[in-house]
């Protein structure tokens, strides 16, 4: 087992606005806001962000971060902030757990449960002669207090665990080092929370590991589809001449099984034989698949980001396309309607920085760039979006000059495109349930006459049109997870009410 060095490898090298219209739909158009603000409160004489999977989480209207710190050299800590104002102001940092001189604590992410709030988060413990094993620990009061953490392996040789939750189901991936500079991947699994996990189940179905992994660095990402779908995506060694090629795998059953192994990047693509490592995954209601990647094709000096979409389910990937030009890190999400966004600290001229990219076609194009913050040098971002469309990064910050100035940084982003206005103050009608994961209804005053019902996405194009006679309807017709919004029109008067659908 290599030490903390050789495991982290790591380096540094030197709005469109959519008018919308509808027949039954208010509109309105704001200017796009970006707020860009320093999270921790502690000095650290170094911070990390270094992992797979998300280090920043949101629920409703709270979001979570999570780093590795240590305020005094040799002394390792994980650490925990959150907002409850929609990242308006973080409140101070807390640890998760406080370490010792004699352990070195990273490679970590974190996952909140969308079922009961509970906040879960794992990470790689090394010793100092370089064992280490998967740690693994929860909040159930909000982040207030965090459990004595528990060991998922003993081995001493597991890193980079990625973590993922759905309802009460809590899921860990992480890659075995033992064969070094290989590596096999396992998942666990607990039902209860939490609270105990089942034998961990090995993921990669290669027989045989020719190849090896030349940037031992992210090697495994995890994300959770509303319906509970699970997506794995890893740095893979099994060719020979690959250097570290992605491969992903998908579970339909919680866990229990998993599809076979496929091939993300072009092994015919020129350059397919280059480094590839930190793989980034996001899905969309239709179960497209994004899995965005590292790349040396053009040079150790060259770091490229690299993008592969399924539009299959996983069963195949296209040839990828170049993401980021000299692209040190980057992360991807997507939101309900589909629109992909992707966080990168990169080059674009005259400096260096943290930008959002934003593709209105499927991730084909990239079109709108924002400033996060430059100039700025970056060892690793993270970005989720929420129920409500904000953009939430996060992001270590070595300062201009790439001088490590050790501190951890947010930015919210909204009002990408137009937004859509709720007009149903008073209540006069109601959608429920709301969240809704099944049948939604719609109840509306008993005293009116006959009124037309429509439903609008994001786009504000009308999905779905009825009649509503009774006071109370349903919605008979299957919508995907997303953000809509339900007009009624009755009394020689408009309603709207936003309906999220899990």
């Amino acid at each position: 087992m290599k030490t903390k060095t050789e495991l982290k490898r790591g380096r540094m090298t030197k709005v469109v606005i959519a008018t919308v219209v509808s027949t039954f739909l208010g509109v309105v158009l704001h200017a796009q806001t970006v707020s860009n603000i320093k999270v921790n409160t502690s000095a650290y004489s170094n911070v990390s962000l270094d992992g797979g999977a998300k280090q920043i989480s949101v629920l409703n209207d709270t979001v979570y971060a999570v780093w590795a710190g240590t305020p005094t050299e040799g002394n390792s800590s994980i650490y925990f902030a959150k907002s409850i104002n929609e990242g308006s102001y973080f409140i101070a940092e807390t640890f998760v757990y406080q370490g010792n001189g004699s352990l070195y604590h990273d490679m970590f992410s974190i996952s909140v449960s969308d079922e009961n709030g509970d906040i879960h988060i794992a990470w790689t413990t090394m010793t100092n002669t370089g064992e280490a094993n998967v740690w693994y620990t929860k909040s159930v009061d909000g982040g207030n207090t965090f459990q004595t953490p528990t060991e998922i392996t003993t081995n001493n040789t597991s890193v980079y665990p990625c973590i993922g939750t759905h309802g009460n189901n809590v899921y860990i991936f992480y890659a075995d080092a033992s064969s070094y500079p290989k590596a096999d991947y396992y998942f666990v699994s607990s039902t209860n929370n939490g609270d105990a996990f089942a034998t961990p189940v090995k993921i990669n179905d290669a027989t045989i590991c020719d190849g090896t992994i030349p940037e031992f660095e992210g090697l495994a990402t995890i994300t959770i589809a509303p319906n509970g779908n699970i997506y794995l995506a890893w740095v893979d060694c099994r060719h020979a001449d690959g250097n570290g090629d992605i491969y992903f795998a998908k579970s339909t059953d919680g866990g229990d099984n998993f599809s076979i192994n496929i091939m993300v990047n072009d092994i015919n693509e020129q350059g397919a034989d280059s480094v590839q490592f930190h793989p980034a995954i996001a899905v969309d209601g239709s179960d497209n698949i994004y899995v965005s990647f590292a790349d040396l094709r053009t040079g150790n000096d060259d770091r490229k980001a690299y993008l592969a979409k399924s539009t299959d389910g996983g069963a195949s990937f296209a040839t990828e396309t170049l993401l980021a030009n000299q692209c040190n890190y980057h992360d991807i999400a997507v939101n309900s309607t589909g629109k992909l966004y992707a966080v990168i600290n990169a080059f674009i001229a005259p400096d260096w920085g943290v930008w959002l990219l934003e593709s209105n076609n499927d991730g084909s194009s990239f079109t709108n760039t924002i400033t996060l913050k430059s100039p700025v040098y970056s060892d690793d971002v993270s970005v989720v979006v929420s129920d409500e469309e904000e953009i939430y990064a996060l992001w270590k910050d070595n300062g201009a000059e790439g001088d490590d100035n050790n501190d951890i940084y947010f930015a919210k982003i909204t009002d990408l495109a137009t937004n859509i206005v709720e007009t149903n103050d008073n209540n006069e009608f109601i959608v429920y349930p709301n969240p809704a994961s099944g049948e939604v209804f719609v109840k509306l005053p008993e005293n009116r006459n006959s009124a037309e019902m429509t439903i609008c996405n994001m786009q504000g194009q009308i999905i779905y049109r009825k009649t509503i006679v009774n006071s109370i309807t349903n919605i008979d017709m299957e919508i995907p997870s997303g953000i809509y919004f339900v007009n009624v029109y009755w009394n020689d008067k408009i309603q709207t009410s936003k309906l999220v659908k899990k």
